[in-house]
Formats: structure tokens, C-alpha cells, sequence
């Protein structure tokens, strides 16, 4: 029974190890934070996550990979980021950073 709680916590803990977590705070060009932003995961071409967000969202990711974070709410621009979590520590601590969303001026006067 102990080796197979042993191997249990020695697999949880390799897991803990394997991934990069980050938190993205999503606000205006004023700086005040948006609510309802739709966020976007891909892995390589495959979107493995779609949710909305308000204020700021999280991700827990897998150490060697490529993904792509899409921000989409009405009435601003659309951005994506590329993410790579290769050529990292293996024990990489958490980030954050703040991301920013442009008003559409064109969705301003009445054009989508």
C-alpha cells in the first residue's frame, strides 16, 4: 500500500512540475478592466479551450509546446498571442501579464 501511495505522489508531483501557469489581466486602452472577453486556446491548430473571462483569466500549461491565446470581445479588435513553453526551466514559476484590447472605431460607428 505505501509503495502505491508513494507512486502516486511522485506522479502528481512530476505533473506539478511539467507545466508553466500564468494569469493575463484583460483590460481597455484606459486600463479598466473588461468583463465577458471570450479567450481562446490552441494547441498548434486545435482549439483545446474556449471561455469567457472578466478581469483576468489563468492557464495551466504543458512544459515543450506551442499554443496560441485569441482575446475576442464585441466591439475591439481581436488579438492573438503566440506562447511557447519550450527552452523553460522545468521547475518555471508562474507569470502574469496584462493585456490590453483596442476599441474598434470602426464597430464605434456602427460598422462590424
Amino acid at each position: 500500500m505505501r509503495e502505491i501511495v508513494f507512486v502516486i505522489f511522485i506522479f502528481i508531483s512530476s505533473l506539478s512540475f511539467s507545466q508553466v501557469s500564468f494569469t493575463g489581466y484583460l483590460v481597455d486602452s484606459n486600463h479598466d478592466k473588461l468583463k465577458d472577453v471570450e479567450v481562446n486556446l490552441y494547441q498548434g491548430d486545435e482549439k483545446i479551450s474556449t471561455k469567457k473571462w472578466s478581469k483576468s483569466f489563468d492557464y495551466n500549461l504543458e512544459l515543450e509546446k506551442y499554443y496560441t491565446l485569441e482575446l475576442v470581445k464585441k466591439g475591439f479588435l481581436s488579438k492573438k498571442i503566440a506562447i511557447s513553453t519550450f527552452e523553460g526551466e522545468k521547475r518555471s514559476e508562474s507569470f502574469l501579464f496584462v493585456m490590453e484590447l483596442i476599441e474598434n472605431k470602426n464597430s464605434i460607428n456602427g460598422i462590424d
